[in-house]
């Protein structure tokens, strides 16, 4: 698939939801990487939906074990490099940046996960991370994909402080946020009128005219987050956070 073919289907195929994080995505480039010759690796790539964002600051390789994953970014030609093996893995190259946007929470040892992108990064290399917020907001929706836990911005960004300088913390999609507790709680009680013991995976809603709305009001978080707001609450948890130069 060309570039151009490439980036059309991204931006078909994705939702509102994934937009929005693309954007707060560019956001968070723009302010702390603004070099456009870096090399970049993105874990857990998925189909390669934030590949055409992070390929304007420079090289991208891309980690992914999923297999529908590898089958859609073995198609993608401005991608550089496809890693396929599970994390911790030997890789060869350091990166100025990684990302991982809601990964994290599905490896269930996320301290040495976020200990080995240190070792991937060169000094003073970055990491942005997303990772859904708040555990009393677990459910269904969340064992269906696979999730071991939800994050406060604390318990977060104490998984870096060790050896990381915070750039940047906050919490995103805050604007939404009281539709989505609201959604959250419908799917319980229906899940609990039905005694149901098979997980749903809650809907993202998906008309025009809503998508629209929804993808501004993120587009418009990510802008607020990009000039040093920290929102107080939100589904999301994001974190940038630059490693500190070894003596």
């Amino acid at each position: 698939m060309d570039d151009s073919a490439y980036i059309d289907y991204i931006k078909e195929s994705t939702s509102w939801l994934h937009r929005g994080r693309i954007e707060l995505i560019r956001q968070l480039m723009c302010k702390y990487a603004p070099n456009n010759s870096l090399d970049i690796l993105e874990v857990g790539a998925g189909i390669g939906q934030n590949i055409p964002v992070l390929k304007d600051w420079g090289d991208i390789d891309a980690l992914e074990i999923n297999p529908k994953g590898i089958d859609s970014l073995k198609k993608i030609d401005i991608l550089r490099d496809l890693i396929t093996e599970p994390i911790p893995t030997d890789l060869t190259r350091k990166y100025d940046v990684i990302g991982a946007f809601d990964v994290i929470e599905h490896i269930e040892d996320d301290k040495a996960v976020v200990d080995w992108m240190f070792e991937q990064l060169n000094d003073g290399g970055i990491v942005l991370a997303t990772v859904p917020a708040y555990q009393w907001f677990f459910s269904d929706h969340d064992r269906v994909l696979g999730h071991f836990r939800r994050y406060t911005s604390s318990n977060f960004e104490e998984l870096y402080v060790e050896k990381f300088d915070i750039l940047h913390k906050s919490y995103f999609n805050m604007f939404l946020f009281p539709l989505a507790m609201a959604s959250r709680f419908v799917m319980r009680m229906k899940s609990f009128l039905r005694k149901s013991k098979d997980y749903e995976k809650q809907k993202v809603p998906n008309s025009s005219a809503l998508s629209f709305v929804f993808f501004h009001v993120l587009k418009l978080e990510s802008k607020l987050i990009r000039y040093g707001l920290k929102l107080p609450f939100g589904l999301t948890v994001v974190i940038c956070a630059r490693k500190k130069v070894q003596a």
